[in-house]
């Protein structure tokens, strides 16, 4: 089912007296939310959201897998029923059981690790990063909570592998790779000298739509096919009016350079949060412009499979027609919200410090200017 236009008041409203960071994942009608309190010693605990049955009393629904911990903001990825949870003492959830399928709580395989990591998951192995941000020493291959083996490449990923693949810039070459997990084999590099990144440094923000990769990768998006690793699309961007008109009024090139990316299988749009806010919506089909918007702060846009993009724009929720941008939705409380999460007929701005905003629709919203 498409998105639709939410009412202007939030239905929920989460977390906003709790004392301590947050971070949530929305999957279907379930909302998983991870609590880390300040007070005290502090704990860790998550909350599970049946976002159709809630009935509005967030202290009415129990606490799960209560842990002693520090009050650290731990990003959470929700793929199937295994919820991701990064950071400090880095864990995998089945969250149809409540259990955890991998956990640090219990002991990190190599004590070499920092506490702080990441890791993926091939459907049996665990490959773990050395730290957060540690990419230099490959990755751990742990099985059973034993270390079994080692992989040996140094790519930056950060979102959890689907297909036992992941992807991002490798350290040691310029490149955009592909990985899979399961061969321990390169499936595609990219060389990344032939594009243009703010401050000289190769970044990728990725969006998975089915078996397409839409990488940002500086002045350029790749579309990438992961069934044969081929790219079967190159979309000079920058070229376009919308971008030649933004560079025209800025004094430094490098605060045009947008840092996300969200696809559908027939738009992607391109999120630029900071004080050259804009979003800009180009077809997957040829990369032309279909739309821009651009603000004096940040903006922020998520894609749907429907006909609305839902976004950020002067720190309150909106929703833009997809083919022409125009503004259909704006709701009527601000948010200091930076993420944006869509599933089925919720649509959820969260951030660390809390404030989560649900809001739902009763029918999609149909734009009088899809194509036909």
């Amino acid at each position: 089912m498409g998105a639709g236009i939410p009412a202007k008041k939030a239905t929920f409203r989460l977390v906003q007296k709790f004392n301590g960071v947050v971070s949530a994942a929305l999957g279907n009608d379930r909302l998983y939310v991870l609590y880390s309190s300040k007070d005290g010693s502090g704990k860790r605990f998550f909350k599970d959201f049946d976002l159709n049955q809630y009935d509005g009393v967030e202290e009415d629904v129990p606490e799960r897998l209560v842990r002693s911990a520090q009050p650290r903001w731990r990003p959470i990825f929700l793929q199937g029923d295994l919820l991701y949870v990064y950071g400090e003492t880095p864990e995998l959830i089945d969250v149809s059981q409540w259990v955890a399928c991998y956990s640090e709580y219990e002991g990190r395989a190599n004590p070499d690790w920092a506490v702080d990591g990441r890791f993926a998951f091939d459907g049996k192995c665990i490959h773990r990063a050395f730290g957060w941000n540690n990419y230099t020493r490959g990755l751990d291959i742990v099985q059973n909570g034993n270390l079994v083996d080692h992989a040996d490449i140094d790519i930056q990923y950060f979102l959890p592998s689907a297909d036992g693949l992941i992807f991002g810039v490798r350290l040691s070459t310029p490149t955009f790779c592909v990985y899979s997990l399961r061969e321990k084999a390169i499936k595609l590099e990219v060389p990344l000298v032939h594009y243009e990144f703010a401050n000289d440094e190769p970044e990728a923000s990725v969006s998975r739509c089915g078996n397409q990769l839409h990488v940002l990768a500086g002045n350029h998006v790749l579309i990438i096919d992961l069934t044969n690793f081929s790219i079967v699309g190159e979309f000079a961007y920058f070229n376009s009016a919308f971008m030649q008109s933004l560079l025209a009024g800025l004094k430094y090139k490098n605060a045009a350079f947008p840092q996300y990316i969200s696809a559908s299988m027939d738009t992607l749009v391109l999120s630029n949060t900071n004080g050259a806010g804009y979003v800009l919506c180009l077809s997957t089909v040829d990369g032309a412009v279909l739309w821009g918007r651009k603000s004096s702060r940040e903006m922020y846009a998520a894609n749907t499979d429907g006909d609305l993009v839902f976004g950020l724009e002067e720190r309150r929720p909106r929703a833009w027609d997809k083919y022409t941008g125009e503004e259909v939705w704006q709701a009527s409380a601000g948010t200091i919200a930076n993420t944006i999460d869509v599933s089925d007929n919720w649509v959820v701005y969260h951030q660390p410090a809390g404030d989560v905003q649900c809001f739902t629709w009763k029918k999609p919203y149909s734009s009088p200017h899809r194509p036909s």
